[in-house]
């Protein structure tokens, strides 16, 4: 399926600290294998690139920095305000985050 990039999106700054090995996890993404898998998070051109597996709709792109100690900072969330009914920040960056540990980080 094509996946079908964000045009009006909103931005989240966050803090968040990865390890070298986590985001070694996260860099590899994750493809959907069955119906039950509603996510493709796919790492590119710096960005970690939620879709919907389904549609191929980005939901989120997440923005990675290189900190001196080696470890990596989830430093900016945007969000597809065409495709969420909300504006809730909060809920956004709460989502994301269960993103990276369900699919990614177990």
């Amino acid at each position: 399926m094509a996946k079908k990039p964000m045009v009006k999106s909103r931005k989240l700054k966050v803090n968040l600290a990865y390890t070298k090995e986590e985001f070694s996890k996260i860099k590899a993404g994750s493809i959907a294998r069955s119906m039950e898998d509603k996510w493709d998070i796919v790492y590119e051109d710096d960005w970690l690139h939620f879709y919907r597996s389904w549609t191929g709709i980005e939901v989120y792109r997440a923005k990675f920095t290189l900190l001196s100690d080696g470890n990596y900072e989830l430093q900016e969330i945007l969000v597809n305000d065409d495709e969420i009914d909300t504006t809730d920040s909060d809920h956004d960056f709460s989502t994301v985050q269960k993103l990276i540990q369900y699919y990614l980080l177990i």
